[in-house]
């Protein structure tokens, strides 16, 4: 995992240095997080790597290196890296963005309700029962 300043200049020198297989992740030296991933088929992706609340290591796709550009990608994973620093998750963020606030809402209710139901089954002493 070799540390390098994502850039326009570093970007055109990856043709012809494809890993022999898998994959090889360049971190960038100024966002925390941020990287680019190049594989081996010669397709790199940017990604923002991060912890959630719960501690677990998240990897959350900007884009494909060919499909946008380093100083997009570099605003992107800056507001990935605020959200998180405030506590927020973007895979979290990203998955639900399409939503109205009515759907949104309507999706909290329900795994709150699925999961209220679990709460009392469990506490209730019964058997176990699947209520999804």
């Amino acid at each position: 995992m070799p540390a390098q300043a994502l850039t326009t200049e570093f970007l055109a020198t990856l043709p012809g240095r494809e890993p022999a297989s898998g994959a090889v992740s360049y971190f960038d030296t100024e966002i925390k997080g941020f990287l680019l991933e190049h594989r081996a088929s010669g397709g790199a992706t940017f990604y923002f790597r991060y912890r959630d609340a719960a501690g677990k290591v998240r990897l959350n796709r900007i884009g494909r290196a060919d499909e946008i550009s380093v100083s997009d990608a570099r605003a992107k994973a800056h507001k990935m890296k605020q959200m998180v620093t405030e506590g927020g998750d973007p895979k979290v963020t990203m998955r639900y963005a399409h939503l109205s606030p009515q759907a949104m809402l309507e999706a909290v209710n329900v795994v709150g309700n699925v999961v209220g139901r679990r709460l009392a089954v469990a506490n209730s002493g019964q058997a176990s029962v699947a209520l999804a």
